[in-house]
């Protein structure tokens, strides 16, 4: 069964408990504007909350670097990061980004295009938390599973 979650205008720093675990075709949806300057972050953190726990995915946008990065945090350390892409979303411009969930992969869309795919290392179904910060006005967060 489907389920719908829906947050409008919701205050930056967000931290959402995802009532369900997330599986194949999950998907959440979140539209915003990126503030004049700075950056901003979506990160799926596994597990109860710590400032310093594991993060399943984690999104930054890096308008000034023309660069959105894609990565996991595991025992405290960052891996690996992939940067390929470019950056879709500028200073100012308002957004709208889907995050699908599937078996082995997450895609991400940008404004209805096709951005990057992101093989999690960490498994998803732990991802207990949506969390947001940074330099953005989000008008609403959905989440669907």
């Amino acid at each position: 069964m489907m389920r719908s979650i829906c947050a409008k205008n919701p205050e930056v720093p967000l931290l959402y408990s995802i009532p369900e675990c997330l599986r194949h075709n999950s998907m959440i949806e979140l539209s915003g504007q990126m503030l004049q300057s700075g950056r901003f972050r979506v990160d799926l953190k596994n597990g109860y909350y710590e400032p310093d726990g594991d993060i399943a995915f984690h999104l930054s946008v890096r308008p000034s670097l023309y660069e959105i990065v894609r990565n996991h945090k595991e025992n405290k350390k960052w891996q690996e990061e992939e940067n390929e892409g470019g950056c879709p979303i500028e200073y100012g411009g308002q957004f709208k980004i889907l995050i699908f969930v599937e078996n082995d992969m997450i895609k991400v869309c940008i404004d209805n295009c096709s951005f990057c795919e992101f093989r999690p290392r960490l498994p998803l179904s732990s991802a207990k938390f949506l969390y947001i910060c940074g330099d953005v006005t989000i008008h609403y967060v959905k989440i669907i599973q």
